[in-house]
């Protein structure tokens, strides 16, 4: 398979309040525990404790052998005040 060409930016951008929650999820197992954690941010919202944009950002730190090392950080954007 032929490999895709990517063209890469930096951008600086100011900077933004995010939302998010802190957890430690086993590797493997984002995907099915993410949205459990996020739901705080959406109760967050609902209660008017925060104004959500409607993007959210995903994280990923260095790659490393020993899975305990992993990182993943999900955030969502909220409005500036």
């Amino acid at each position: 398979m032929p490999s895709a060409q990517y063209d890469v930016q930096e951008v600086i951008v100011t900077a933004r309040p995010v939302a998010g929650v802190r957890a430690e999820v086993p590797r493997g197992r984002v995907a099915q525990e993410f949205r459990r954690h996020l739901d705080q941010v959406y109760e967050a919202a609902r209660a008017g404790a925060v104004h959500l944009e409607a993007q959210n950002i995903f994280m990923y730190g260095h790659w490393h052998a020993d899975p305990a090392q992993l990182r993943t950080d999900v955030y969502y954007l909220l409005q500036r005040p």
